[in-house]
């Protein structure tokens, strides 16, 4: 039971690696060490989690819903300049999107990202009993809203510029 606990901890530690680098480690480490302290079999801390998991998956959709519709009421600006994307599949050329199209296509890609996520780690949980997974993406989702470029720019209110100049890193 031991080998599961590992692997998740080498799993997460690197995948926040690349995700979001010493932030998320600072969040991950802990937490890690917490629930190695804790009984993850305790229905109670099993109910937790699970409310915890949904309620931020609950509350990230709705960020991504309050984003849609923010940016279905923008109309589309002919003044903007366009973004330079890279080839779709089968295509070699880039393509130009307006900056509303842009952000669109960025939108569905995190709804489809969001929605991978909370099914695997949901599949996880219900098929192996695995309760850590479940803890370990409450604090990765809401750091993946406060990174996410669409929700810097749309809900935070910060200039397209820089970091977040499009197309987005």
């Amino acid at each position: 039971r031991r080998v599961h606990g590992d692997f998740l901890s080498v799993y997460f530690f690197s995948s926040a690696a690349m995700a979001g680098g010493a932030s998320t480690l600072m969040v991950l480490a802990p937490m890690i060490l917490i629930m190695n302290k804790l009984d993850m079999k305790d229905p109670a801390i099993v109910l937790g989690a699970r409310c915890s998991f949904g309620g931020v998956a609950l509350i990230s959709f709705l960020v991504q819903l309050v984003i849609a519709l923010k940016l279905r009421r923008q109309a589309d600006d002919p003044q903007a300049a366009a973004v330079r994307v890279p080839p779709a599949k089968g295509s070699t050329e880039p393509r130009l999107l307006t900056p509303l199209a842009y952000d669109l296509e960025k939108l569905r890609e995190s709804l489809l990202q969001l929605t991978l996520s909370v099914a695997i780690v949901t599949g996880i949980h219900l098929k192996w009993s695995i309760t850590q997974p479940l803890c370990m993406q409450v604090p990765m989702q809401l750091m993946g809203l406060l990174q996410n470029p669409l929700v810097r720019i749309h809900l935070l209110g910060q200039s397209a510029r820089g970091e977040l100049a499009r197309p987005f890193g």
